[in-house]
């Protein structure tokens, strides 16, 4: 496997970037140069895109995926999540201080986050999640983990219900009176049916073997001022965590 190298930008403070030229995206103040990198940053404190000088092709638009994200979340929420910085993970941890390591389940994410980013741009879009139906290429798929103690999702319970205890474990409460639609996911390709590729594929059926992993998957998608998150997730064999994949699009009549 190659090595990842590139350049993160952090922004330590929100208030200085507002000093910055407005109509130009917003520089971060302070750089971190992650060179293979591994470690962990809350995520109130990103703020803005990676730069240049990076194999990690698709850098920019996971980064605003993110931030779309972050900026949803409740500044509760912000502080209690983590991003693991060297595969762009979103991670809900029920112990803020326990180091999350690959027995939690983080490895699998890490493997099904970085096959849909691989699949996606394959299949001519940005996001598996997404799919086809999405109006913008700007926006690529992270990872999400929530550990096991962090959220209370009954598998019995339907997409809906899910879908809410979802929400509120990220902070993202304000969206429970958004529009929600549950996601039909493709027994072949194991994705959103929105997603249209083979599944005969070799790349589509590397992603739809890491996804079989888990159980009791389920998807649905979000409207959020103007863009819409989608959710897919399923739970982790043994952790009883739940993990899966984010991702953002746009629809025109969102």
């Amino acid at each position: 496997m190659r090595s990842t190298r590139f350049v993160i930008d952090i922004s330590l403070s929100s208030a200085k970037s507002e000093a910055l030229p407005q109509g130009k995206e917003t520089k971060m103040l302070a750089q971190k140069i992650i060179d293979t990198v591994s470690g962990y940053t809350p995520l109130e404190d990103f703020d803005s895109t990676a730069s240049a000088n990076t194999s990690f092709d698709d850098i920019d638009a996971v980064a605003k995926t993110i931030n779309a994200v972050r900026i949803l979340c409740s500044s509760q929420a912000q502080k209690q999540l983590k991003l693991d910085v060297s595969s762009f993970i979103i991670i809900l941890d029920s112990d803020s201080k326990r180091t999350i390591d690959e027995g939690s389940g983080l490895g699998l994410v890490r493997e099904i986050a970085e096959s849909a980013r691989a699949v996606a741009p394959a299949h001519a879009c940005s996001s598996v999640l997404a799919g086809h139906a999405s109006e913008s290429d700007e926006y690529a798929d992270v990872g999400l983990l929530l550990s096991a103690g962090s959220v209370e999702i009954n598998p019995e319970d339907g997409v809906e219900k899910k879908a809410q205890a979802v929400l509120s474990s990220l902070g993202l409460d304000s969206l429970h009176s958004s529009k929600m639609m549950p996601l039909a996911i493709s027994s072949e390709t194991r994705a959103p049916v929105t997603f249209k590729a083979s599944a005969q594929d070799a790349d589509v059926q590397r992603l739809s073997s890491l996804l079989a992993k888990l159980s009791h998957n389920f998807a649905f998608s979000v409207s959020a001022e103007d863009v819409v998150l989608h959710f897919l997730l399923g739970r982790l064999p043994e952790s009883g965590a739940w993990a899966g994949l984010l991702g953002v699009g746009i629809w025109s009549d969102a």
